[in-house]
């Protein structure tokens, strides 16, 4: 799994979106790993097999909680999360999110320069 900002995760064959399991060597992989899966990186993830986009998709969010399954290993941990597609109104609202943070910006540049 490729993530926006190049990031791999590398997780098990015959994933689905709703149950995306991985192998970590301990809890500190999983702090990287909850660290990657951000909003900004889960805008664009490509699935991939032997180096082959099998799935490419857009403006992707966390499942609903708990955001991780974990299960010890002999190996490590074993990670199991999902992916949703973020709905219209979620885009809206970060798009609009943003105009305002944008305008007040322009407005505080304004003002600093009246000074």
């Amino acid at each position: 799994m490729i993530l926006k900002d190049k990031s791999e995760i590398e997780i098990r064959e015959g994933a689905s979106l709703s149950a995306i399991t991985t192998d970590l060597k301990g809890y500190a992989d999983l702090e990287w790993l909850s660290k990657k899966l951000t909003t900004e990186n889960l805008k664009e993830v490509q699935f991939t097999t032997d180096d082959e986009p099998t799935g490419i998709y857009a403006n992707m969010k966390m499942a609903s909680s708990p955001r991780f399954r974990i299960n010890e290993t002999t190996n490590g941990i074993e990670v199991t999360f999902g992916l949703l597609e973020r709905s219209e109104e979620e885009l809206r609202y970060e798009a609009l999110s943003q105009e305002v943070t944008d305008t007040e910006m322009a407005i505080c540049e304004l003002y600093e320069g009246k000074e």
